[in-house]
């Protein structure tokens, strides 16, 4: 291992000795863990300003991987290599919930640090994580209407009165005529 050279001056020599440093390694390892902590303090004050955010993600994502995992055991299939009748459970779709938590989280932190750095992008973590729980939400209705905990039909009633409101939006918005002043300005 390589010492530091020293040279027998007393205020290097108290520097390093009151920062632990003897070997350039030692040096090296001290700035990785400071860097890491950095990033790590950075990330956990993010999280417990947001920490809303972070939970709905995880509470819809569990919510959905937990039925489908339900749906997944119930399900029967033939499985040819052990040529036989089995549940359809998968580890690796199983796993698929961990690889959404982890995915989500690191878009939600990605974002948030994008709207602490700028902060007129005020709106962003609304914008982003919203698509996120509505797609898991609507997830969680199919999943919950295969399972028969929904009655027959809710869903695509539910999903019918979504179109025929997306529908109605679009057709107002063609009626309504903006004056052109309004468009320039």
């Amino acid at each position: 291992m390589k010492h530091f050279d020293r040279n027998n001056n007393i205020l290097i020599d108290t520097f390093l000795g009151m920062a632990h440093l003897r070997t350039l390694n030692e040096f090296i390892f001290n700035s990785i863990v400071t860097l890491f902590s950095l990033i790590f303090g950075y990330f956990n004050s993010m999280f417990l300003e947001k920490t809303d955010l972070f939970i709905a993600v995880l509470l819809v994502v569990c919510f959905d991987n937990i039925l489908g995992q339900i749906i997944a055991i119930k399900t029967k299939k033939y499985n040819k290599r052990l040529k036989k009748w089995g549940t359809s459970w998968e580890t690796q779709k199983a796993l698929k919930g961990v690889y959404y938590i982890v995915g989500y989280s690191a878009i939600v932190a990605v974002v948030l640090s994008i709207q602490k750095g700028f902060p007129a992008a005020g709106f962003l973590d609304e914008a982003v994580v919203l698509p996120i729980l509505i797609f898991q939400l609507v997830s969680i209705l199919k999943n919950a209407s295969l399972l028969g905990v929904l009655p027959q039909g809710l869903l695509l009633q539910l999903l019918e009165n979504i179109d025929n409101y997306k529908d109605n939006a679009i057709a107002n918005i063609k009626e309504t005529d903006i004056p052109q002043e309004q468009i320039e300005n």
